[in-house]
């Protein structure tokens, strides 16, 4: 496991499971965050930063990890 906001450790992380299983077959993504305003509170720019900052980890987390399997043909 690897903090998805730590694009180093997730990169160290993919690695890792290539050198130690000899490839990455699946990858699976979760990001979000730990404090949640009150509904009646969230208005759109915290709502646009909150999905935009989530979407970014999940595509860079997916990005590092794909660097690791691109050579044995496996679909992400």
């Amino acid at each position: 496991m690897a903090d998805a906001a730590d694009l180093g450790a997730v990169d160290t992380l993919t690695e890792t499971v290539r050198n130690r299983r000899g490839r990455l077959d699946s990858l699976f993504t979760n990001a979000g965050t730990g404090t949640f305003p009150p509904f009646e509170n969230t208005d759109q720019v915290s709502l646009k930063k909150r999905v935009s900052w989530v979407y970014q980890l999940m595509f860079f987390v997916a990005y590092c990890a794909v660097q690791h399997v691109i050579d044995h043909n496996v679909m992400l």
